[in-house]
């Protein structure tokens, strides 16, 4: 990136964009093959952010925010275990977006406002519930937390299915 360059966009078309992993570096941030986002004022639309491993992989972060002042509009995270990863004490926000998951798919310490969002559970793995968020406050004092307004939470349709399986908002 050119010296003096504090910004830079990248224009993608089409809300069909999958990123499972791609490589885009500069200065000011960047999102390597794990899925991280690194940089202030990183602002996405339109694009699905997916971990395709599965369950049984452990952890399926789709997407780690490590950046302040970030926002995601009309964007889809999908993975299992940790799929979004609100990482530190940042300001976050999510409008009208997708995540699906199984256990704390949205975690982290960030300050994150989540917008009129439709959040959907997976089916977990054998004696294994789901859990919606996570929220992983280092200092009783901090002052972060995930919020989620007028959101939608719902059940896949093959877990709508089932009737043995356990959902929680939090940690239990």
């Amino acid at each position: 990136m050119a010296s003096g360059v504090t910004s830079m966009v990248m224009l993608m078309r089409g809300s069909q964009i999958v990123c499972p992993m791609f490589i885009f570096m500069a200065d000011i941030g960047y999102l390597n093959k794990n899925g991280r986002i690194s940089g202030n004022g990183f602002t996405a639309q339109d694009i699905t952010f997916r971990n395709d491993a599965g369950p049984r992989k452990f952890q399926a972060v789709a997407l780690r925010v490590e950046s302040d002042m970030v926002s995601f509009y009309r964007c889809r995270f999908e993975g299992y275990k940790d799929t979004l990863y609100t990482r530190r004490d940042r300001h976050q926000f999510y409008r009208d977006c997708e995540i699906y998951g199984t256990v704390y798919f949205i975690c982290g310490n960030a300050r994150a406002l989540f917008q009129n969002c439709l959040i959907q559970e997976h089916i977990p793995l054998d004696k294994q519930y789901n859990t919606i968020t996570a929220q992983k406050r280092d200092l009783k004092d901090g002052q972060t937390g995930l919020v989620l307004q007028n959101c939608t939470i719902k059940a896949s349709r093959d877990l709508e299915k089932m009737d043995d399986i356990t959902t929680y908002l939090g940690r239990p």
